[in-house]
């Protein structure tokens, strides 16, 4: 009986309005970075071939793209730790 009175815990704690709404904006959040990830493959040759740049430069824009994708999750997780306080 004590496993299932704390997987009842651990259900009821994840159901709680707060945690619905994040994992709402987490979901959301996914499919949106998704979608512009998906759009920036597209748009490079288009853009390099506009602007006529070179190979290096072209990556430039590839990296200046997922470079903050990679430092932004430690200040999103201070912010997540701080408001489930």
């Amino acid at each position: 009986m004590t496993n299932a009175s704390a997987s009842a815990t651990v259900t009821n704690s994840l159901a709680t309005p707060h945690a619905q709404r994040m994992s709402t904006y987490v979901f959301a959040l996914f499919f949106i970075l998704g979608s512009i990830t998906s759009l920036n493959d597209v748009l490079v040759p288009k853009l390099k071939h506009l602007f006529s740049l070179s190979y290096t430069e072209a990556m430039l824009v590839q990296s200046s793209f997922f470079l903050p994708i990679s430092f932004s999750p430690y200040p999103q997780a201070c912010s997540f730790r701080e408001s489930a306080t």
